[in-house]
């Protein structure tokens, strides 16, 4: 088979295997939506305005406007459905045979030069382990540098969103055999990152987990730019921060201030945290210059990948750190709900982008 041909059979086959995951990621959205929203309140003008929006690009359900509507308590038409987010717009900005390859914990150090990151402790790639980027031979070397820890993370190198992946390890005694124990839950690549201390203000909301913000970003000739701002909090005694795990989301304002309502679960809007008795509204977070400026700078040395979602925790000292760069599925709903339209008054002229319009 000449290289043409090849190159034909591969166009092809990815066209169907895209047509396959389109329609497979549409039926799983609007049952989610369905399983998530209370009430229909879309009225008939709403529905006309949205609809008069969506069906120059592509014609999409109300369900995904009626979900973020009754979680918002606000109706736009720009609010992007999450299966033209997964399917088109996310194609679109990122390469997705890339991300397969890159997005890979045990890279990170290599990927973000001069971007504060957790320490890499050690990490397993295709089998091998390496402590300094020196492979070894003897795993007994892994758990000798692992016993002089206070306690680690041990994480998926790939696909461990939700907090699913990641384990918390407390080094202190830890016996050979109970590391080998812990280790074997894993498979694959294996990232062990040394635990970090957060700075006392995010430390507040819940002392027990690293509490991460989230921030998507736009990468465009005219320069990276914040597109929407999170904060993901641990609840009680959970070691992680993600909703999915128990945890809460709430937005953050530009400025760095939270919001009024977090939300756990997507569905209950609480003004207080839980555990600690926090007030959302107005809490300013530490540092959100500098951690705005480090997902800035990290965006042009991904270039290949033009909208990541960052996530961020700022140490005691006030230094931002890099935790995770979600360079394919960057999450839509906890933003829309939180603050509203992703692209906001861009959304035309993106669309009009991704759609070639």
């Amino acid at each position: 088979m000449g290289k043409r041909a090849i190159l034909n059979f591969r166009n092809s086959y990815e066209e169907i295997f895209g047509a396959i995951r389109r329609s497979h990621m549409k039926r799983l959205v609007e049952k989610l939506k369905k399983g998530q929203s209370e009430k229909y309140v879309l009225t008939e003008e709403m529905e006309k305005e949205a609809k008069s929006f969506w069906d120059k690009y592509k014609s999409v359900p109300m369900i995904y406007h009626n979900f973020y509507t009754e979680k918002n308590g606000e109706f736009h038409k720009e609010y992007i459905p999450d299966e033209i987010y997964y399917n088109y717009i996310q194609p679109h900005f990122n390469n997705y045979r890339l991300a397969k390859a890159l997005d890979n914990k045990c890279y990170y150090h290599k990927m973000f030069p001069g971007i504060a990151q957790p320490k890499l402790v050690a990490y397993r790639m295709n089998g091998f382990w390496y402590i300094d980027d020196q492979v070894v031979t003897k795993f007994e070397d892994v758990y000798n540098v692992l016993k002089n820890e206070k306690e680690v993370f041990i994480k998926r190198a790939t696909d461990s969103g939700g907090g699913h992946g990641v384990k918390y390890l407390n080094c202190e005694g830890l016996t050979q055999e109970q590391f080998e124990k812990e280790i074997k839950d894993f498979t694959g690549d294996v990232a062990i990152q040394r635990g970090i201390t957060q700075h006392e203000v995010l430390g507040k909301i819940n002392p027990t987990s690293v509490n991460t913000i989230r921030i998507i970003t736009l990468l465009e000739k005219e320069g990276a730019k914040v597109l929407s701002i999170i904060l993901r909090m641990g609840v009680g005694e959970t070691k992680v921060d993600n909703s999915s795990s128990g945890g809460m989301t709430i937005g953050v304002s530009m400025d760095g201030k939270l919001k009024k309502y977090a939300c756990a679960d997507k569905r209950r809007l609480l003004d207080t945290h839980p555990t600690s008795n926090i007030v959302f509204e107005g809490y300013e977070l530490p540092s959100f210059d500098r951690v705005k400026e480090l997902v800035l700078k990290a965006s042009y040395m991904v270039p290949h990948f033009r909208m990541v979602a960052w996530d961020v925790s700022v140490l005691e000292d006030g230094t931002p750190v890099l935790i995770e760069a979600n360079l394919y599925d960057g999450q839509l709903d906890s933003h829309q709900i939180h603050n509203g339209p992703l692209f906001k008054e861009d959304t035309e002229r993106i669309m009009n982008e991704v759609f070639n319009k």
